[in-house]
């Protein structure tokens, strides 16, 4: 949690703002959809922000973070994790900004929770909450927030309308619509939400649909919702699309002639897939053999080792998900469900490419040598890789060797300090304390953990 505190200070002042209120259908859902998902440390940093605000304004007062993180029991890590929780979540913008008078100002914009209605159209949301509540419970609360029918057949609608009730007064209209307009105007500067969901352009949806035709006998139409699904399970598990239809076929309503969403996430999710996965290519390449013969002969002169050359191109062929399973594996762990929603954000928002989230995860287990993805450490990471535009696994190494070489140099140019001013520090509470720093593992590890992985997936294909 070292980036939390190069992030946040307790003496940092912040302040919080919203646009709307909660609504009644709205709160339920933070306490029964979004909590379950992002846990309750979350769950308690939105409400005690949403009770400094000042309804009439909507906005708090200036205030520190110290007084905040006294407020939650909680340290800056614990604090910076619920945060990262929330922005995920689609419940908080941060924003800040460097004062030469106060130091940095951070201001914390709430957002309400979607009405159960749009959460359970979010794709990603509900596959979640179902991942995180088991299947019982995922129904139950469908049934709970299920839009109602009741049955008017037989009966004859004689509901007056507004008019018949209310009249109309054109002369009035006339002369308070300057004032209506200006009204208007400030609840249409209010935008609609994007959902969590993103559709992912990966599969060749006219072939998706022709080998559905030619299997069902019928034109099937794939909806939004569909396509994200198999978007992202492609994405993540490397399913391609013979696979994924035919995974999918006990899903389909030949009634409705249309898919079950909630079947569709049942059989992708819980019973067939990890019986099916697949290495496959992220992308098809157009390369040939003289073509990508001359891009490793270009490394190799730009000095990238075989060691790398492997890295790169297992990176290029595994998908993210088993590329995270094979290494936990060899190092004798597991992939929490924490890691999966993790690997399938950064799939569904980051620019990333799956080979360079690949590098990503090899460089935060194997050469940090951490023990899992910690989703602070991460983000971070992702976002600055975003931004830097790292678009092959290549980049992403450089600019590791990058970095690695400006932080020895500088520490070989620091110079030494010696009979320094002491200067009085107030002592904070244990919650408050840094943790220590992470200490790199041995590179050396790297070509083990690799001959390794190729063992794994050799076995792994070896099953099916």
């Amino acid at each position: 949690m070292e980036n939390a505190w190069k992030e946040i200070q307790p003496k940092n002042i912040y302040r919080i703002v919203r646009m709307l209120p909660n609504t009644d259908l709205a709160s339920e859902a933070l306490l029964h959809l979004y909590q379950p998902i992002m846990g309750a440390q979350a769950l308690a940093l939105y409400l005690t922000m949403t009770s400094e605000i000042n309804q009439l304004t909507g906005s708090s007062e200036e205030s520190l973070h110290a007084e905040l993180l006294t407020m939650l029991n909680c340290g800056i890590p614990q604090f910076y994790e619920a945060r990262s929780k929330l922005e995920g979540i689609g419940l908080l913008n941060t924003y800040k900004k460097d004062s030469s008078e106060l130091g940095t100002v951070f201001v914390y914009q709430l957002l309400s929770p979607m009405e159960p209605v749009e959460f359970f159209k979010d794709t990603v949301l509900s596959f979640h909450l179902l991942n995180t509540v088991g299947e019982k419970k995922f129904q139950r609360l469908v049934q709970q927030f299920e839009p109602k029918t009741f049955h008017v057949e037989g009966y004859q609608s004689i509901t007056k309308k507004f008019l018949d009730v209310y009249g109309w007064q054109n002369q009035e209209l006339i002369e308070k619509s300057e004032k209506l307009e200006r009204v208007t105007e400030k609840f249409q500067l209010l935008q609609a939400r994007k959902p969590v969901a993103n559709e992912l352009e990966v599969l060749n949806w006219s072939f998706v649909e022709e080998l559905l035709k030619r299997k069902l006998g019928t034109t099937v139409h794939l909806t939004d919702t569909i396509k994200e699904l198999f978007s992202l399970y492609h994405s993540m598990y490397g399913v391609d699309e013979l696979e994924l239809i035919e995974l999918s076929l006990p899903a389909f309503d030949m009634m409705s002639g249309e898919f079950n969403q909630k079947e569709l996430q049942r059989v992708l999710t819980v019973s067939t897939l990890p019986n099916n996965k697949k290495q496959v290519p992220e992308a098809i390449s157009n390369e040939g053999p003289d073509e990508e013969l001359r891009r490793w002969n270009t490394l190799r002169q730009e000095g990238f080792n075989e060691e790398e050359l492997a890295l790169i191109k297992d990176s290029e062929t595994i998908p993210p998900m088993i590329y995270l399973e094979a290494i936990k594996e060899q190092k004798g762990g597991f992939v929490s469900k924490e890691e999966t929603w993790l690997i399938q954000d950064l799939i569904n928002k980051s620019p990333l490419k799956n080979s360079v989230l690949n590098i990503l995860i090899n460089y935060v287990l194997v050469v940090k040598n951490n023990a899992s993805l910690t989703r602070s450490f991460v983000d971070k990471i992702a976002n600055d890789w975003s931004q830097l535009k790292l678009q092959s696994p290549e980049a992403a190494i450089r600019h590791l060797k990058s970095v690695k070489k400006e932080a020895a140099k500088k520490l070989e140019t620091a110079p030494r300090r010696t009979g320094q001013k002491r200067v009085r520090r107030e002592k904070l509470p244990d919650w408050l304390n840094k943790p220590q720093q992470e200490t790199a593992a041995d590179p050396k590890k790297q070509a083990e953990i690799d001959r390794k992985l190729q063992n794994y997936l050799a076995k792994k294909e070896g099953d099916h």
